[in-house]
């Protein structure tokens, strides 16, 4: 998670296990959390806004996950840097026209121009 004090503590990224323990995809809000991030609490608010339990045996499990929940900055600037290498090594498979970049971390190849150079015909 993000705590950037603009983006309301973005989740941009999140292990499989976190997502299915607190039922979250990759981008979502940290205040839709069934835990405060500071304190590492159960939020009651936020569980019951979404339906979820609120017996001891759940705030327990939710508050010893969200004790081993990382929240770090975001780093765009190394993330930049290695889309950029990521970007030179397309570049290698296929030319410049064929490479769709569709976000920073998001693209398509079109390999069809360059599909006899990987396999035999």
């Amino acid at each position: 998670m993000s705590r950037a004090e603009n983006a309301n503590g973005s989740i941009l990224a999140s292990s499989p296990i976190f997502k299915h323990v607190f039922g979250k995809s990759n981008v979502s809000r940290s205040y839709d959390l069934p835990f405060d991030i500071y304190s590492r609490k159960f939020h009651y608010y936020n569980a019951k806004k979404q339906g979820l339990p609120t017996d001891r045996d759940f705030i327990d499990f939710i508050e010893s996950w969200a004790k081993v929940t990382f929240s770090v900055p975001p780093r765009m600037d190394l993330y930049i840097k290695k889309n950029i290498q990521i970007q030179h090594i397309f570049h290698n498979y296929a030319s410049v026209d064929d490479i769709l970049p569709y976000s920073i971390d998001e693209g398509f190849i079109d390999f069809t121009s360059s599909l006899n150079y990987f396999i035999p015909g």
